[in-house]
């Protein structure tokens, strides 16, 4: 008899991993959940089987979210190089890590529907502000290229900014950034659009004879929300100047 993950496990896991394979951390729209101990009796690792409960083997603590390269690796003995214990120490670090998260989100009071809300708010707000169609962030979204991290400290140094500027960059990172930047990494349509809106923006400043420390001081009052949000613009504009090259010089 095969101990089948149940639809709310697999869902578990999928969470866990952030809709990324846990082993080569690709995005996975269609992820596949492979057991670590079998579900049947004559699957891949099989000789540990009689160690487990049943319902160890159909829980959380047994699973991997992944793609299909690497489902297929850790499944084929001709082809898996894992031993045991790394395939439950990908999952307890990922189940760690996510636990941490959710409590830290917690003791902030963040609630990740009204992120997103608010992340579609704020976007609203600004591309009114600014006055663009939907033909020039089209446009922009089109030379978008994939979001990564920059050296930040780098950067400031190289736009000129200045010490207020620097440490309040270095504090909204430190503290609410990552919770944002996980956010907008699972909503990666409403992360392009803000990208396209500040890009417009950045451009529009950039054409002004403005130095790069004047024209941040003047996207962060472009970008200011009146509403009562919890997320703050400066945290979305932190979040841009760390992850992509708006700033870029």
């Amino acid at each position: 008899m095969r101990e089948e993950f149940s639809s709310s496990v697999k869902r578990e896991l999928q969470i866990i991993a952030k809709h990324h394979c846990m082993i080569c951390h690709k995005p996975t729209t269609k992820p596949r959940i492979a057991h670590i101990i079998p579900a049947s009796k004559n699957g891949p690792r099989s000789e540990y089987r009689n160690q487990y409960t049943e319902k160890f083997i159909g829980s959380a603590e047994n699973g991997l979210s992944l793609c299909n390269d690497c489902h297929d690796l850790v499944d084929d003995p001709d082809l898996n190089t894992y031993e045991l214990q790394d395939l439950f120490d990908i999952n307890n670090t990922l189940r760690s890590k996510f636990k941490l998260e959710e409590e830290y989100k917690k003791l902030l009071g963040i609630n990740e529907q009204d992120y997103y809300i608010e992340l579609e708010t704020f976007y609203k707000n600004l591309i009114a502000k600014l006055n663009v169609t939907d033909e020039e962030i089209q446009l922009v979204i089109e030379n978008h290229s994939d979001f990564k991290k920059i050296n930040y400290i780098e950067k400031m140094d190289k736009n000129g900014f200045n010490h207020r500027q620097k440490r309040k960059i270095r504090s909204l990172y430190a503290a609410e950034l990552f919770i944002l930047k996980e956010n907008l990494e699972n909503n990666t349509i409403i992360a392009i659009k803000i990208h396209a809106a500040i890009t417009i923006l950045y451009k529009r400043l950039s054409e002004t004879g403005m130095t790069q420390e004047e024209i941040y001081d003047k996207m962060a009052e472009h970008m200011y929300d009146p509403t009562d949000q919890v997320l703050g613009n400066e945290i979305i504009l932190t979040y841009y100047f760390v992850i992509c090259e708006v700033f870029l010089k």
